[in-house]
C-alpha cells in the first residue's frame, strides 16, 4: 500500500503539471448533462471527487447536474457513492464536495429550460464563471442540446471560457458523423470541442510517444523491413450483462475498434510530429488515417458470444435487452494496412470481443524472423516488443537468450519495465482524471479533432454497411475462450502472426509456465507448447484453434480440449486424423511428435455419430440369440401350431439348444467379467446392423434345427462333432482370458499375444486370433452336428467376417510390433490364411 508520504509526493507532482488549472482565480462551473445515467454515477461523478479530494481542481469550483429525471443532490450520492472509493477518513472532504453540488430538472430540447439553467449559474455562481458542459447523453441529444447551449448558456464575457465534452458514438458511420460534426462546427469553434476517449487518458498509451520518438533503438527497426505484423487487442470477460439494447444498436467494432484501438495504431504507427503540441500530433494521426484502406468484408471476421453451460454463463441472444436474432457482432478481428513508405504490406490487426477469458488491453508488436538462423530448426522465436494499457502497465520486450547450461540452446526471456515494479509508491492518475485536467487546461493533445473522426470512419463505415447489408451472420464462439471463433485464429495466422506458446511472462499473462534449468546438461527441463488446427474433414473449414497446447499432449487429450469447446461432440465421437481421407489417429500419438518440428499441427475432425458402448452393443448382441432360440425351442406350438409342441424331440435337438444357450450365455459373461474393450464405443446405428445380423440368424436356424420336420444325422457324427463343439468353445474362452491379462485394467496397451501354460492357448504360436480360429471350429461343428443348412450359412458368414477381422488385426499387430512380431504366424487358419 503506498504511503501518506508517497501519495502527497505524487499529487505534488501531478499539481505541477497541472499548476495553471489548480492556482486558477477564475470560477468554474462543470455541468454534467445525463447526470442520471451510468457514465455520471459509474465514471464522471468519481472522477470529479477524485479531482476534488486530491486538490486538483481550482479552489472555486462547482458541479451541476443535469438530466430529465427528478432527482436531488442526494440522489446523486447515493447513485455515485458505490464507485467513489471515498474512506471513512475522507467523510468530511466528501460532505464538502457534495455542498458544492447542485441539481436541475429539465429537457434537452426545451429552449426555457436551458434559459432556466443558465439563470441558475448566473444566481449562483455569478455569470463571470468558465463553463465546462458535459454531454454524458445518447448522441440522438447532441445536436438539440449543443444547439440551446450556445443559443441560452454560455459565458459571454471577454476572458471566459466554453468547452464541450463529447461522449462517444460520434455517430454510426461516415454521414451521420459528418452531420453531428458540422452542426457541433456550427455553433462552436474547434478548440471548444473535446471528444473524449478515454483510452487516449491511459498511461500507457501516453507513453507510446515517448517509447517511440526518444528511444534511438527503436528508429531504425520501426518499419516493414523488420515488423512482421503490429496486434492491438482489446478483450473483456464479461457480456452485456442486462446491457444488451445499448451495446446492440452499436456492436463490438463502433464500440471499441472504430475509436480506441485505431487511436492507439495511429500512435504506433505516425511519423514523428514537429512538436509535442496536440495539433502537429493529431496532424500526424490524420496522415496515418489518410493513408489507410477502407476495410473490407475480406479482411474482417465476426462474431458472437454462445453460452458455456458447463459454467452457466448466457450466451449474448440469451440477454433479455437483446432482440431475438440479433446478428451483431460481440467479437471482431481486423486487418488494416497503412499504404505508405514506412509500413506498405504490413498488416495492422484490431480485434476486440466480449465474453472472452481475460480482462486486458495491450499492443504486440511482432518482429520479423531472424535471417539465416545458425540454430536448430524452431528453436528461434520472433522478437516482440509488449505495451499492456490494462492491467498491470507494463512495456516489455521478448528476446532470445543463451539457456543456462553446458550447450547453446535459445531461450525466450524479457527485457522488463512493469510500472507498479519499477516506479514503486507511485499514484497514476485514471484515464478520466487525466481527461478532465486536460479539458481544464485547454490541452487537446489527448483529444480527437473533426478530421480524424470524418477519417476513422472513413475506415470503417464500408465495412459496417456490407456487415449489415448483407445480414453478415458472426461466427459462434463460446463465453469465455481465449480468442473469440476459431475462424479469427486461422484469420490472423493466414496474416503471418505466429505464436510460439513457449514464453511465460513473470509478472502476468500466460505461457507454458515457469522454466527449469540443468546447469550441467544441454537439455531444459521445460514443456513446449504449440498450436492445433482442427479442420473439418468434409470441407477443410477451421473449426477450432487450440494454442499453448503442450506437445506432449496426445490425441486422447487434444479429444479433451474439443469436447470443451464443442460439448456435443464428446470424445468418444470424434476421430482426428493428418488427411482428410487417412485412418483415425491413435489415442496415445503425441501431438509434438505428429507435427515433427513445425510449430503448429493441423488435423482433421470427423464426428463418428452418436456413440454407445461395446458392452452394450454386445449385451444386446447376445441376448437376443438366447430370447429367440429359446422361443422356438420352449414354445414350438407358438411358431409352428398346436400339435408341434406334442411331438416328441429328439436328442440332438436338445443337445443343440444347450450349445446355442451355453455358447451365448459364455459370450454374456465374458462382455462383463473378461473382456477390455481397446474402443470404449461404437457408432449407436451399428447397434441395429449387428442385432439384426445375430437375431436373423438365430430364427433362421433355430426354426430349420427345432421345426417338427427336423430329421437328425447319426448318433455318431453328432456325439463327434459336439465334442468338438465343447473343445473349441474352451480353446476360445482360454484365448480371451489370455487377451484379456495382456491389458492391464483402464489402458489401451498393447502387447504381443503369446502361449500361455494353458495347452488351448498354443494355437497362438501359429495364429494371431486363435479366439476367431476356435470359434469357426465352433460352429463347424455345431453344423456337423446338426446337420442343417441355416447353419451352415451362418458358419460361412461368421468364418468370412472374422477373416476380415484377423486379417486387420494381423496387419496391425506387424505393423506395430515389426521385426519383434512372429515370422512364422497367419491370421486366422494355421499354415494357409
Amino acid at each position: 500500500m503506498m504511503s501518506d508520504a508517497s501519495l502527497e509526493q505524487s499529487l505534488k507532482l501531478l499539481r505541477e503539471e497541472a499548476g495553471m488549472v489548480c492556482h486558477s482565480a477564475s470560477s468554474h462551473v462543470i455541468i454534467v448533462f445525463g447526470a442520471s445515467g451510468d457514465l455520471a454515477k459509474k465514471k464522471i461523478y468519481p472522477t470529479l471527487w477524485w479531482l476534488f479530494r486530491d486538490k486538483l481542481l481550482p479552489s472555486n469550483t462547482h458541479f451541476i447536474g443535469y438530466s430529465r429525471s427528478n432527482l436531488t443532490v442526494d440522489n446523486l450520492r447515493s447513485n455515485a457513492m458505490p464507485y467513489l472509493n471515498a474512506k471513512d477518513s475522507e467523510s468530511t472532504q466528501l460532505d464538502e464536495f457534495f455542498k458544492r453540488n447542485s441539481y436541475v430538472q429539465g429537457s434537452y430540447d426545451k429552449p426555457e429550460d436551458f434559459i432556466r439553467l443558465n439563470k441558475f449559474i448566473v444566481d449562483n455562481f455569478s455569470a463571470c464563471s468558465n463553463r465546462l458542459f458535459y454531454l454524458a447523453i445518447p448522441p440522438s441529444q447532441f445536436i438539440s442540446v449543443a444547439t440551446n447551449l450556445k443559443a441560452h448558456c454560455t459565458a459571454e464575457s471577454d476572458g471566459l471560457w466554453n468547452r464541450l465534452i463529447v461522449e462517444k458514438p460520434f455517430g454510426k458511420d461516415l454521414d451521420s458523423s459528418e452531420v453531428l460534426a458540422k452542426h457541433l462546427s456550427s455553433l462552436f469553434s474547434e478548440d471548444q470541442i473535446y471528444r473524449i476517449d478515454h483510452y487516449l487518458g491511459k498511461e500507457m498509451v501516453q507513453n507510446v510517444v515517448v517509447l517511440r520518438f526518444a528511444n534511438r533503438v527503436f528508429s531504425p527497426l520501426w518499419n516493414r523491413d523488420n515488423i512482421a505484423n503490429v496486434v492491438v487487442t482489446f478483450k473483456e470477460n464479461f457480456g452485456t450483462e442486462g446491457r444488451g439494447g445499448y451495446f446492440d444498436e452499436f456492436g463490438i467494432i463502433r464500440d471499441v475498434m472504430q475509436n480506441h484501438l485505431l487511436q492507439i495504431l495511429c500512435l504506433i504507427a505516425m511519423e514523428r510530429p514537429i512538436s509535442m503540441e496536440a495539433n502537429d500530433i493529431r496532424d500526424e494521426k490524420v496522415k496515418v488515417l489518410r493513408c489507410m484502406r477502407p476495410l473490407s468484408l475480406d479482411d474482417v471476421v465476426v462474431g458472437q458470444y454462445v453460452a458455456d453451460p458447463e459454467n452457466g454463463k448466457p450466451g449474448y441472444l440469451d440477454d433479455p435487452t437483446v432482440p431475438a436474432g440479433s446478428i451483431t457482432p460481440t467479437y471482431a478481428v481486423a486487418a488494416l494496412y497503412v499504404d505508405n513508405e514506412r509500413w506498405q504490406g504490413v498488416p495492422f490487426i484490431v480485434r476486440a470481443g466480449k465474453a472472452l477469458n481475460e480482462k486486458k488491453c495491450e499492443v504486440r508488436i511482432q518482429f520479423k524472423d531472424v535471417i539465416a538462423d545458425i540454430l536448430p530448426s524452431g528453436a528461434v522465436h520472433r522478437n516482440e516488443l509488449v505495451l499492456r494499457v490494462q492491467p498491470n502497465e507494463a512495456v516489455y520486450m521478448k528476446l532470445m537468450t543463451k539457456r543456462p547450461g553446458m550447450g547453446f540452446g535459445a531461450e525466450e526471456t524479457e527485457l522488463d519495465l512493469t510500472y507498479n515494479r519499477r516506479f514503486t509508491d507511485l499514484k497514476l492518475p485514471d484515464a478520466y482524471e487525466r481527461l478532465l485536467l486536460d479539458v481544464l487546461v485547454g490541452s487537446q493533445i489527448n483529444f480527437v479533432r473533426t478530421d480524424e473522426l470524418r477519417e476513422a470512419w472513413r475506415v470503417f463505415t464500408p465495412a459496417l454497411h456490407a456487415l449489415e447489408s448483407q445480414r453478415v451472420a458472426p461466427h459462434p464462439y463460446p463465453y469465455g475462450v481465449r480468442n473469440g471463433p476459431p475462424q479469427a485464429d486461422e484469420f490472423m495466422r493466414r496474416l503471418g502472426f505466429t505464436f510460439s506458446g513457449q514464453y511465460f511472462y513473470p509478472h502476468g499473462g500466460s505461457g507454458a509456465g515457469p522454466v527449469k534449468h540443468n546447469l550441467f546438461s544441454a537439455a531444459t527441463i521445460i514443456t513446449s507448447t504449440m498450436e492445433v488446427i482442427v479442420l473439418r474433414a468434409n470441407d477443410g473449414r477451421v473449426i477450432e484453434s487450440f494454442t499453448g497446447v503442450s506437445a506432449d499432449s496426445t490425441i486422447d487429450d487434444l479429444k479433451q480440449l474439443f469436447a470443451q469447446r464443442q460439448p456435443k461432440y464428446y470424445p468418444d465421437r470424434q476421430s482426428f486424423r493428418k488427411e482428410k481421407t487417412a485412418r483415425s489417429l491413435p489415442g496415445n500419438s503425441k501431438l509434438g511428435e505428429l507435427a515433427g518440428s513445425a510449430k503448429s499441427l493441423s488435423v482433421y475432425f470427423k464426428d463418428l455419430g452418436p456413440q454407445i458402448g461395446w458392452t452394450t452393443v454386445f449385451v444386446a448382441e447376445y441376448t437376443g440369440p438366447l430370447i429367440v432360440y429359446l422361443l422356438f425351442y420352449l414354445r414350438p406350438a407358438i411358431v409352428y401350431g398346436p400339435e408341434a409342441g406334442k411331438a416328441p424331440m429328439h436328442w440332438i435337438v436338445k443337445a443343440a439348444a444347450a450349445c446355442w444357450i451355453g455358447h451365448y450365455a459364455k459370450r454374456l459373461l465374458e462382455t462383463v467379467f473378461v473382456h477390455r474393450f481397446s474402443h470404449g464405443t461404437m457408432p449407436w446405428r451399428n447397434l441395429f446392423k449387428n442385432c439384426s445380423y445375430y437375431w436373423g440368424f438365430a430364427a433362421f436356424v433355430a426354426y430349420f434345427v427345432n421345426h417338427p420336420l427336423y430329421t437328425a444325422p447319426a448318433d455318431s457324427q453328432a456325439i463327434a462333432a459336439l465334442v468338438t463343439f465343447v473343445f473349441c468353445q474352451l480353446g476360445n474362452l482360454s484365448c480371451h482370458v489370455a487377451l484379456r491379462n495382456l491389458r492391464p485394467p483402464g489402458t489401451r496397451v498393447r502387447k504381443i499375444p503369446r502361449p500361455t501354460a494353458n495347452p488351448f492357448t498354443w494355437l497362438f504360436g501359429l495364429v494371431s486370433c486363435p479366439n476367431y480360429t476356435y470359434e469357426f471350429g465352433s460352429w463347424l461343428s455345431f453344423t456337423v452336428a446338426t446337420q442343417c443348412l441355416p447353419a451352415g450359412l451362418f458358419t460361412l458368414a461368421g468364418a468370412y467376417q472374422m477373416t476380415v477381422w484377423a486379417l486387420g488385426k494381423h496387419r496391425n499387430y506387424r505393423r506395430e510390433f515389426a521385426s519383434d512380431y512372429p515370422r512364422g504366424r497367419r491370421a486366422i487358419f494355421p499354415f494357409v490364411l
